[in-house]
């Protein structure tokens, strides 16, 4: 799916038919529906790249529903427009279905980051959360693929919800509801390039997050942990704690915190002033930010601050209605 993706998607495509991997067995289906920057317009002279547009934009999960009768292969891989693959990617991404059980394979996504720019912890964050998926496959399944780069079995595609958010997700997810194992594959890699700015980074966590809410209504492995039960402990223990539990614990934690300091003295005192520093590092690295100064020790408290606010207005903005399924590009 490409929506006024000009300048990066003759590289995407030249980058992915360039990969290591059977020439024979490889279509890339472009979509470029609502692009009006000229993309809807490029051609390529090779005939396993189908293009698809329609004049009206109607969001990435109506637009992969659009593409998905186009793909006729045992395995259908999706990749976003502004990602590039290592060259053995597609290898990697494909092995883990020589077992029966493995219904999709997750990529890893990778972050190029200007070392000590406001959004650097982006490239971190990402580190971590690869670490977390390799564990949760090595346990049993991932529960959450990212869509930079995630390929599954073409039968087990359901659908997608046309106002989806989390395309990503929801996709996964539902393969693991069929019975599925979700694999991970580090050596598949699609890399690109963080947020231009931590605005455009805020704004997207508060999409995401926003996601979160319309997904977890909609999905049956949440709510039956006795069906799923090692699928549920990992998205219990990945996804669940993080997204509902950690928010409102950051705001409880600290005065409870201030008070067994001030109340109790001792060890109290000096774990309630490291605990108060941390929000105060964050606070200056928000204001440093502002006067676009760049000194990375600060960058990471108010990048682990900002996704947890991010993740109460994510809520405010999905209950009150304000949340499109179409994103707002962002460009630095």
């Amino acid at each position: 799916p490409a929506f006024n993706e000009a300048t990066c998607l003759n590289q995407k495509v030249f980058n992915t038919l360039a990969l290591d991997y059977p020439s024979e067995k490889l279509k890339i289906i472009v979509i470029t529906d609502g692009s009006s920057d000229g993309s809807e317009t490029l051609t390529w002279a090779d005939e396993r790249v189908i293009r698809l547009h329609q004049p009206q934009r109607e969001g990435k999960s109506a637009a992969i529903n659009r593409a998905m009768p186009f793909s006729d292969a045992e395995i259908t891989a999706i990749t976003d427009a502004n990602t590039l693959l290592n060259s053995d990617a597609l290898l990697a991404l494909t092995s883990p279905f020589q077992s029966n059980s493995i219904g999709g394979v997750a990529g890893e996504k990778r972050v190029q980051t200007d070392f000590g720019n406001s959004t650097s912890n982006e490239g971190l964050y990402w580190k971590y959360e690869s670490r977390l998926k390799r564990w949760d496959a090595q346990v049993y399944s991932i529960v959450g693929a990212a869509g930079e780069l995630f390929a599954f079995r073409t039968h087990l595609f359901q659908p997608l919800e046309i106002d989806a958010i989390l395309d990503d997700f929801m996709l996964s997810v539902r393969i693991v509801e069929q019975g599925y194992r979700v694999g991970y594959a580090p050596n598949a890699q699609a890399t690109e390039s963080a947020s231009p700015s931590l605005s455009a980074e805020w704004k997207r966590k508060i999409r995401i997050a926003a996601g979160v809410f319309q997904s977890l209504p909609r999905l049956d492995l949440p709510l039956k942990p006795s069906k799923y039960p090692l699928a549920w402990a990992i998205f219990v223990g990945h996804r669940w704690m993080r997204w509902m539990l950690a928010p409102p614990l950051l705001l409880i934690l600290l005065p409870l915190h201030l008070n067994l300091g001030l109340s109790m003295g001792g060890l109290w005192l000096l774990f309630a002033f490291i605990h108060l520093s941390a929000y105060i590092l964050a606070g200056l690295g928000f204001a440093l930010n502002s006067f676009h100064l760049k000194i990375p020790f600060f960058y990471t408290p108010m990048y682990f601050v900002m996704m947890n606010a991010a993740m109460v207005a994510g809520a405010f903005r999905f209950f009150s209605g304000k949340q499109s399924v179409l994103w707002e590009k962002v460009r630095s």
